[in-house]
């Protein structure tokens, strides 16, 4: 008889690493070390975050079961509001929101519903890194484009360039996931207009919409030209905005035959996220404190930015600017003495005591030793104002 152990899995799985990001925070863990790899606040969300959520899990019996695949109806119904009162756009929230287990779910929902095997992705680098295994296990081709350094803005010109009468999708993420940029608008809506021009479709991943400094403001992908809009799958999250990464409550806005795909993918991967937190979520969004909560956020994530600056000041390593967006510093390794990005995780991890993300997970894969790919780190500033602290004592010390 056969052993099952020795059977292949898929083909396309082995295709697949696992998650760097995670495995940083593993090794952190087992090591002892102060986690500033992974995009995990270490602080508790706001009072009136905690309260909606303690009011959901108390809630009436019917909000234990499941609900609506779509998305509970009244959060569907405060994202419209929210997105109207935000940012001008209308969404339809029966025919046009779909809540997801999570914007990751959501990404691997939209893609599946517009492509087909042997179609054509575009992927910024660097990119999150969950966006290659989703077109990869889809089927896909990716195509690779480079921000432009050191400020890692889009280069249009050569985004442009790469289509092809294959290429069906474009994902973009601002503010971007690892580098801290937000994407200039009129470059933005110049690739956008390309992009409607001959039907290839922007998904854009907004999940850091919200963690914004020194005056930036978001303009939604969707918002920047009529013809933009209906070639856009805009994906939001209260992951980030609500400091709840383990709620897993985001959201697809798309038009209504995408949204229609969308639903039918959506349904088969999870038939619905956890009710509570969907309860919670359209609770938060439809409050009169989150204008006054969003103001809080930022004069936070504020403070954090500036402890980080000086932990990285104090360490002597330069980085592009300060973050315009999300909540990472992209860091070049080579003022530090050091080779490459594994070299500078491994001796920080190890002789230092905290943990970073080396930045060859956010390019595509093997990397080409010496070149920007191998050349930069991750650092999360999602953290208590002691926690970066303390990494601060043991840089010194």
């Amino acid at each position: 008889m056969p052993s099952p152990f020795n059977t292949p899995v898929s083909a396309v799985v082995q295709g697949i690493s696992e998650s760097v990001i995670c495995n940083m925070t593993r090794l952190a863990n087992q090591l002892g070390a102060i986690n500033l790899a992974e995009g995990l606040p270490d602080f508790a969300p706001a009072p009136f975050v905690l309260e909606a959520a303690q009011e959901a899990v108390a809630g009436k019996g019917v909000w234990h079961q499941a609900e609506n695949t779509w998305g509970y109806e009244p959060l569907r119904q405060a994202i419209a509001s929210y997105n109207q009162q935000q940012y001008g756009i209308s969404y339809n929230p029966e025919t046009e929101i779909t809540v997801t287990t999570g914007a990751t779910e959501g990404i691997y929902a939209s893609l599946a519903a517009i492509i087909n095997p042997a179609d054509e992705v575009v992927l910024l680098e660097p990119f999150y890194e969950s966006y290659f295994p989703v077109v990869h296990l889809l089927g896909a081709k990716p195509v690779f484009v480079p921000l432009l350094p050191p400020t890692f803005a889009l280069d249009v010109e050569k985004i442009v360039a790469s289509f092809t009468p294959k290429t069906k999708a474009i994902i973009i993420n601002s503010p971007c996931n690892p580098t801290g940029t937000v994407f200039n608008s009129v470059s933005l809506k110049a690739l956008g207009l390309q992009c409607a021009e001959r039907g290839i479709y922007l998904i854009s991943d907004e999940v850091y919409e919200n963690l914004l400094y020194d005056g930036q403001k978001h303009t939604p992908t969707a918002t920047l030209d009529p013809a933009i809009a209906p070639w856009t799958l805009t994906l939001q999250s209260v992951s980030k905005t609500f400091s709840a990464t383990g709620w897993r409550v985001g959201w697809v806005l798309a038009n209504p035959k995408v949204t229609e795909a969308i639903r039918k993918i959506h349904d088969v991967l999870s038939a619905g996220t956890v009710s509570h937190w969907q309860i919670a979520a359209s609770d938060l969004l439809a409050s009169p404190q989150l204008p006054a909560y969003l103001a809080q956020l930022s004069a936070d994530f504020h403070q954090r930015r500036a402890k980080m600056a000086g932990l990285l000041d104090a360490m002597g390593l330069p980085y592009h600017g300060l973050p315009q967006g999300a909540y990472y510093f992209w860091v070049p390794v080579a003022a530090g003495g050091f080779q490459s990005d594994l070299e500078a995780v491994d001796a920080w991890i190890r002789t230092k005591g905290f943990s970073v993300v080396p930045g060859r997970c956010f390019y595509k894969t093997p990397p080409t030793e010496g070149t920007l790919e191998t050349q930069y780190v991750r650092v999360c500033f999602a953290k208590q104002l002691t926690t970066i602290d303390a990494a601060l004592a043991q840089i010194l010390g």
